[in-house]
């Protein structure tokens, strides 16, 4: 079913995406040239080079799934290939980090770090915390941040809803985040929920494969909905608010991606 859900979801999105030659609202237009639009440079490359010698590493490594109560084993390069952030969408993220500037920037959904590592180089400026509940793809991820040698990431390992509070009671207003956690719709809204009184004018939130599943395309459109979200726009993968109710009006675009 959830295979399903997705072609069809794919397909009106195709239906419904507008490129930049239809677009009237200026924040929008100029979110599609700076963010949809980036192009790749030296440090989305050196990002590439590291997920290459991942993609090529056969190390095992246990995969823990919280919401099921079930621990696998399986490889890096599975890993990097198959749950890790897409470079497409990665490089959507390195360009929103840099575009915007957020000074902090929370992640919930470390895994291998590899999206973490598009963000703090987006804006090597920015503090990034980044939490995820299992231990053995936090190592690699750091391992990857020093390979990078990227100075801005503190990682975080525990449940989501155990960190939140300590996050949260040191960060005050995060400016980005970017949630990749578990999928079902309640933790989504509860994560959510959990950021709004949390959040500005200035801040920004992502909500990873919003049309995983059911469940997940009907918490986005509950948070699209919600008074507080100003403006959203979707890209197939990421669903995209902003909190700037003083200039944007409440509207919702889907973006040829």
């Amino acid at each position: 079913m959830k295979i399903l859900h997705r072609v069809i979801s794919w397909l009106k999105y195709q239906k419904n995406a507008s490129s930049k030659y239809y677009l009237h609202s200026p924040f929008v237009y100029n979110f599609y040239l700076n963010v949809l639009e980036c192009a790749d440079d030296d440090n989305l490359q050196k990002i590439g080079q590291a997920r290459k010698q991942l993609r090529q590493q056969k190390i095992a490594v246990e995969k823990i799934e919280f919401d099921k109560d079930v621990v696998t084993v399986s490889t890096t390069g599975y890993l990097e290939q198959q749950v890790a952030v897409g470079h497409k969408y990665g490089k959507l993220l390195y360009a929103l980090s840099k575009h915007c500037q957020p000074v902090t920037i929370v992640e919930l959904g470390t895994s291998l770090g590899i999206s973490t590592a598009y963000l703090a180089a987006g804006n090597p400026s920015a503090k990034i915390y980044s939490a995820d509940g299992n231990p053995h793809t936090t190592a690699i991820a750091k391992q990857l941040q020093s390979d990078l040698t990227l100075q801005n990431i503190e990682l975080y390992n525990g449940l989501f809803d155990e960190l939140l509070p300590q996050l949260l009671g040191m960060i005050k207003t995060p400016c980005l985040v970017y949630i990749d956690g578990n999928h079902s719709y309640e933790a989504t809204l509860r994560y959510f929920k959990a950021f709004l009184p949390n959040m500005c004018q200035k801040s920004i939130l992502i909500f990873d494969d919003i049309y995983w599943s059911n469940e997940m395309t009907a918490a986005w459109k509950e948070i699209k909905q919600h008074e507080h979200i100003s403006l959203t726009i979707d890209v197939y993968q990421f669903g995209i608010c902003f909190f700037n109710t003083g200039k944007l009006a409440k509207e919702d675009f889907v973006l040829r991606y």
